[in-house]
């Protein structure tokens, strides 16, 4: 298929001040956490400018990049009308591997506002250097950036949660990561283990060790009580050799300081039989350790009743038994579960490697008064979970707890191209709107982009798709964001990598939200960061991480964030399957 150029934009003299006049003024929201918001919808209603009338390849394209220091899988951070070094900017957040941070003017190329990089970054032993590797969260209140960095600190590898100034990027406090549940596992301690509260937990116990776990999901923020969670997953490829679980930390803010409140551990008393999670028959209640919390990056859910988070392969045994693999759990601040849901196939996915857990939660709401407040499940089995939020569901023979349960295709698992050949679910995006059905989106690995109604009267999704066209072969599927004013002017916005053989060698899709048959816009391939990635809209721009291209490129590319938006003569050629 041929592609659409996206050089940068030969704009107008005339048409570049209009845009830039009223930047910084626009009406338009903040993106201060990954996927947009706390029910991790991806989707930002409030952007005005950008509507399937005027995304096309003559009207939009490229507008400038700015060069970072390392890769970056971060999603870009967004806030409007912050006064920086005496002038008012709209600004772009960008946290890379090398464990910087940028702040750049969102509307115009210039130098960075302000840069920071905080500690030597991990170096793997796939050789791979990991930093900050999860999306920020941005408090504009106190007017605070928290961030995770990965550091090597005298030969020992250390989480920090750092809190910096949103305005200069100076740090105002650090805590390295530490704590310990009580815990009987295989892995457990019989000395007492460090807790990061002050007070050691006795044994049998499990710490927290930094060296077998990965930082991946999104920080989480709850700005009522003023406390940060950050979610735990394995390094990958380690995971036949790590004793790692899921872990779900808690830290307050308050007065320039850290105080940790919760340690979930997913799996504190599982010990490892056979293969992890992968005997022929794994056991009810003893398959291994992991559950680990990984989401494909997807910050934890937040409502009123509680924090959400899916758990992918690991040992399972429900209330009780601290064993809390493959399921989708709501916790209280105190870390204690207080609803679950399990497919009844648990023991099979995890003999198979289809975590549950790797499209994380999205949290969404209907107008049925029995059940209005709805929770989202997607994972490697290419199999969609809706649950009542008020009861999860728990573990039945049927999945008759759950609201409704469906498959992301109608060709369904066992075809492929996944992992069993399943077509794996990372990255959906829902539009909540209120004049029309609700939609949801998946485009998984090896599938076609596809949308479901929403009846939020029935609390059903429509049982067939509105189908796309263009597949996404290559793993992980499409990194889907959704922009809209509201109720209208829909776009969908997808990052899909184009080869296999090349991680991270991609391109951007847009699509009318309520007709996804065909794009309206793709860009040339670059080398986006195409894993776990979703793209940023605010105020008529898309802002886009990547990653540098691999050695054996040639010309090679560094890693950039990546500005498109409105422009002139973009391009005078047009792909065959656009409009």
């Amino acid at each position: 298929m041929k592609r659409i150029t996206d050089r940068i934009c030969p704009c107008t003299a005339l048409l570049l001040p209009i845009i830039l006049a009223g930047a910084v003024h626009a009406q338009t929201g903040n993106v201060l956490t990954g996927q947009y918001n706390n029910s991790r919808t991806a989707a930002n209603l409030h952007e005005t400018t950008l509507a399937p009338a005027n995304v096309s390849s003559s009207t939009f394209g490229l507008l400038f990049t700015q060069a970072v220091d390392a890769t970056f899988y971060a999603q870009p951070l967004y806030v409007q009308g912050l006064t920086i070094n005496g002038t008012l900017h709209n600004v772009v957040f960008g946290a890379t591997m090398r464990n910087t941070i940028y702040a750049f003017d969102a509307d115009t190329a210039q130098p960075a506002l302000w840069s920071v990089t905080l500690g030597t970054p991990v170096k793997l032993a796939s050789g791979i250097q990991v930093g900050i590797l999860s999306t920020p969260v941005i408090d504009t209140s106190s007017q605070t950036l928290f961030v995770v960095t990965y550091t090597s600190e005298a030969g020992s590898t250390v989480y920090r949660l750092r809190a910096l100034n949103l305005l200069t990027g100076s740090e105002i406090t650090n805590v390295a990561v530490v704590g310990a549940v009580a815990g009987t596992g295989d892995d457990s301690q019989t000395t007492p283990c460090a807790s990061g509260n002050g007070v050691s937990v006795q044994p049998p116990c499990i710490p927290f060790v930094a060296s077998q776990q990965l930082q991946r999901p999104a920080l989480l923020e709850d700005t009522t009580h003023a406390i940060v969670y950050l979610t735990f997953g394995t390094q990958s490829g380690e995971e036949a050799t790590n004793p790692y679980h899921g872990w779900l930390i808690g830290y307050s803010y308050s007065g320039g300081a850290f105080t940790q409140t919760m340690v979930f551990n997913s799996t504190q008393n599982a010990t490892q039989t056979g293969r992890p999670c992968s005997s022929t028959a794994p056991p009810t209640n003893q398959c291994g350790h992991g559950a680990g919390i990984w989401m494909s990056g997807r910050g934890p859910a937040l409502d009123a009743t509680g924090i959400y988070v899916v758990t992918g392969n690991g040992g399972f045994g429900g209330s009780g038994t601290g064993n809390w693999g493959e399921s989708a759990l709501r916790l209280n601040r105190g870390g204690v579960v207080e609803d679950s849901f399990t497919p009844r196939n648990y023991a099979y996915l995890n003999d198979e490697d289809l975590d549950l857990g790797d499209a994380g939660v999205l949290l969404f709401s209907g107008t049925n008064t029995s059940v209005p407040n709805l929770a989202l499940a997607g994972g490697k089995a290419g199999v969609v979970y809706v649950m009542n939020r008020a009861n999860l569901g728990r573990l039945t023979s049927t999945n008759s707890g759950a609201v409704q349960v469906f498959l992301e295709t109608p060709q369904g698992c066992g075809i492929g191209p996944g992992q069993s050949q399943c077509y794996e679910i990372h990255s959906p995006a829902f539009w909540a709107r209120t004049n029309a059905a609700p939609i949801l989106y998946i485009w998984a690995y090896g599938d076609v982009l596809r949308a479901w109604d929403f009846n939020p009267a029935t609390n059903q999704f429509a049982p067939d798709a509105n189908p796309g066209t263009l597949p996404a072969p290559n793993y992980p599927g499409g990194g889907l964001a959704v922009s809209a004013n509201g109720n209208n002017g829909g776009l969908v916005w997808g990052i899909v990598a184009t080869t296999n053989s090349l991680p991270g060698q991609g391109a951007l899709y847009a699509f009318d939200a309520t007709n996804v048959a065909s794009p309206l816009w793709v860009s040339t391939d670059y080398w986006f960061s195409t894993k776990f990635t979703i793209p940023t809209v605010a105020n008529g721009k898309v802002y886009v991480s990547t990653t540098a291209s691999p050695r054996s490129v040639s010309p090679s590319y560094s890693p950039q964030l990546r500005v498109y938006g409105l422009c002139s003569n973009c391009s005078a050629h047009r792909a065959p399957n656009t409009r």
